[in-house]
């Protein structure tokens, strides 16, 4: 059975007319057969948040074995740097 961590929330600003001001993916942790992946690795700046979840979890990013982007936007892909 997988286990499944959000390591940081995703958020989305629009305006009065609904146009995107801004918008941040959320970041997550799946723990399934031993292995452990990271869906979207979020927005650069936002690494201060993603290492504590990791270290709430008592996981180092080195020890992520796989990394997924669902896209390539900066929101998704901005701290892939953090997992070799």
């Amino acid at each position: 059975m997988a286990a499944v961590f959000l390591l940081k929330p995703g958020s989305i600003k629009r305006d009065e007319k609904g146009a995107i001001q801004d918008a941040r993916s959320s970041s997550t942790l799946i723990i399934s057969r031993g292995q452990k992946i990271v869906v979207d690795s979020g927005q650069q700046g936002e690494e201060k948040a993603i290492l504590q979840a990791l270290a709430r979890l008592e996981i180092e990013p080195e020890e992520v074995d796989i990394l997924i982007n669902t896209h390539n936007h900066p929101d998704h892909c901005g701290n892939n740097h953090l997992f070799s």
